[in-house]
C-alpha cells in the first residue's frame, strides 16, 4: 500500500511508536496493524469514488479539514475529538455496521487481538489513511486546475485545490452541493467512472478538462 509509507514516516518515523503506546501494542504489532486494517480502508475509499458525486464526496471531505495535519503531531492520538473525526471518516467510507464488523472481527482474529484494541485502532488508521491521502492528493489536484490556465481559479486552488475542484466538477455536472447525481436506468452513474484500482484523479482530469472551455467561455 503506498499510502502506507507515507503514514510510517509521519511524527517523524515515530508514529507506530505513539499509536501503539496508546494502545498497548509494540511498534512492530501496531506497524503490522495499521497495514492491515488500512487495506480495506483504501479499498473502500475506491469504491466510494466509484462514479462522480462519490468523488465529489472526497473532495468536500478534504475541503472541510486538513486531515493531513493530522500525521505532525502525536497529539492526535487519545485526543477524544480526534476518534470522533476517524469515527466520521468510517462511516464516510463504509457506512453500514455489517461492513465494519467484518474488518473488526477479521482483524481480531487476525492479530489475535481484543476485541476493544481492534476497535481503538480503527478511528486512528481511518484519520491516518485519510491524512496519507489527501498528502499525495494535494499537489497532483493543484496541477489539474493549473492545466485550466485560469489564474483566479489557480490562486483559490493554492490555498486549497479540493475546495476548487469540487466547485468546477458542481458547475460541469450541473449539481449542487445538495443534490446528488443521478444514476440511470440500471443503477450506475452515466458516463465517465472510475474502476476500483483508479485514483479519483483520473475521473476528476477528465471531467474537468471536458467542462474547461465552458468555464473559459
Amino acid at each position: 500500500m503506498k499510502l502506507f509509507r507515507i503514514i510510517a514516516g509521519a511524527q517523524n518515523g515515530r508514529v507506530f511508536a505513539n499509536l501503539g503506546a496508546l494502545v498497548g501494542l509494540s511498534e512492530e504489532a501496531t506497524a503490522k496493524c495499521v497495514e492491515c486494517l488500512g487495506q480495506p480502508l483504501v479499498d473502500a475509499l475506491g469504491r466510494r469514488t466509484s462514479d462522480r458525486q462519490g468523488v465529489i464526496d472526497l473532495l468536500d471531505l478534504f475541503s472541510a479539514r486538513r486531515y493531513d495535519r493530522f500525521l505532525t503531531t502525536t497529539q492526535i492520538f487519545g485526543h477524544p475529538r480526534s476518534a470522533s473525526e476517524g469515527q466520521r471518516i468510517l462511516d464516510f467510507l463504509i457506512g453500514d455496521r455489517e461492513t465494519l464488523e467484518h474488518i473488526i472481527r477479521t482483524q481480531q482474529e487476525k492479530f489475535e487481538l481484543e476485541r476493544t484494541t481492534v476497535e481503538a485502532l480503527l478511528p486512528y488508521v481511518a484519520i491516518m489513511v485519510m491524512g496519507a491521502m489527501e498528502h499525495r492528493l494535494r499537489e497532483p489536484f493543484f496541477e489539474i486546475v493549473k492545466k485550466l490556465d485560469d489564474p483566479e481559479l489557480v490562486k483559490q486552488a493554492e490555498r486549497n485545490p479540493f475546495v476548487t475542484l469540487a466547485e468546477l466538477l458542481r458547475a460541469r455536472l450541473g449539481t449542487s452541493r445538495e443534490e446528488p447525481v443521478e444514476a440511470d436506468a440500471q443503477g450506475e452513474a452515466s458516463e465517465v467512472s472510475l474502476q476500483r484500482t483508479s485514483e479519483p484523479g483520473d475521473l476528476i482530469d477528465k471531467l474537468v478538462s471536458e467542462g474547461g472551455s465552458q468555464h473559459a467561455a
